[in-house]
Formats: structure tokens, sequence, C-alpha cells
């Protein structure tokens, strides 16, 4: 088993935010004004190990019905 190739193929269909381009520290809740399964929260936002004042979306991979309407949403 490869254990490569099953984790490209995880992280393929994995929802993830990229903190460094999220905006929801300007006030942005455009994705977790649209997700319908209530997947999406924000949360404290971290660079180089410390935790800062911004905000950033997370999405619950659980929860996420995999739409694509956050992806639609996001500036």
């Amino acid at each position: 088993m490869n254990t490569n190739a099953n984790t490209a193929e995880a992280l393929h269909n994995y929802p993830i935010v990229r903190q460094e381009s999220c905006v929801m520290h300007y006030k942005c809740a455009n994705c977790m004004a649209v997700c319908q399964d209530k997947a999406v929260r924000a949360v404290p936002c971290y660079s180089d190990g410390r935790l800062n004042s911004k905000k950033t979306a997370f999405i619950e991979p659980e929860l996420c019905a995999r739409c694509g309407l956050c992806y639609q949403a996001c500036p």
C-alpha cells in the first residue's frame, strides 16, 4: 500500500483554507454566511508559531458537504 498516494488523495478531497490568503480579519465572513452545513468557523491565526489577533476561516471536514459555496464566496 502506497501511503504517500493515499495521503495525497485524501488531501485532494480535504477542504482547506490558506491562512495567508484569508481576509476574515478584515471582517469578511462570506464563507461562513453561505455554508448551509455550518462547517466553516473563525479561528485564531498563527504566524511564526505565535498567536496573533487576526482570525482565519477553518472548515470542519466532518461537517463539510464539499459543495464549493465557500470557495465561490471567497474574495
